[in-house]
Order: C-alpha cells, then structure tokens, then sequence
C-alpha cells in the first residue's frame, strides 16, 4: 500500500480544522533510527510490559508498544501498533 498524506482537517460541519501548507517535503527521521525504535518497541510486546497481552489474550500478530504509569502509579497506560494497518480516510 502507497503512503497517504492528511491534507486536511475538517469537521462535521465543513469548516477546515488544519490545512497542509504545500511545500518541500523533508525526512523527519532516518531509516537505521525508525528500524531500530521500532526493533525497542517490538521488545516490549515480546518480552517486556506489554508482553501480558500476548499471554492473556493470545495476541500473537507482529507488534510494538510502550507502556507508562503516573508519577504516583495510581494510572498506567499502554499504546501499541502494527505494521499493516492503515486508518481509514474520506477524500472531499
């Protein structure tokens, strides 16, 4: 699947939230840096935190993810991916 770009944001009502100013286009992060955050965030769906959702649930699809709590533990969260899942999107 090619890439997408988000050009704009509107909401229910029409009006443009956010509009992609046009312009030159510039890498944001190299290629050996992407592979390896993503190699780090894989390990913590293997064998780190996240490895809980593997275990209970029997998730077994290739992911990544990062898991954090608050400064007083009394909140925790999880935020993960997978590679081949794209968002679906409206073209107006």
């Amino acid at each position: 699947m090619e890439p997408i770009a988000v050009l704009s944001i509107i909401d229910r009502n029409g009006n443009i939230i956010e509009q992609r100013e046009k312009g030159r286009e510039k890498e944001v992060l190299r290629a050996s840096t992407a592979y390896v955050m993503t190699s780090m965030l894989e390990s913590v769906m293997d064998e780190g935190t996240g490895r809980g959702a593997r275990l209970w649930y029997g998730f077994r699809r290739a992911a990544g993810g990062k898991t954090g709590t608050t400064n007083d533990f009394t909140d925790a969260w999880f935020i993960g991916f997978r590679g081949g899942f794209y968002p679906r999107h409206r073209t107006h």
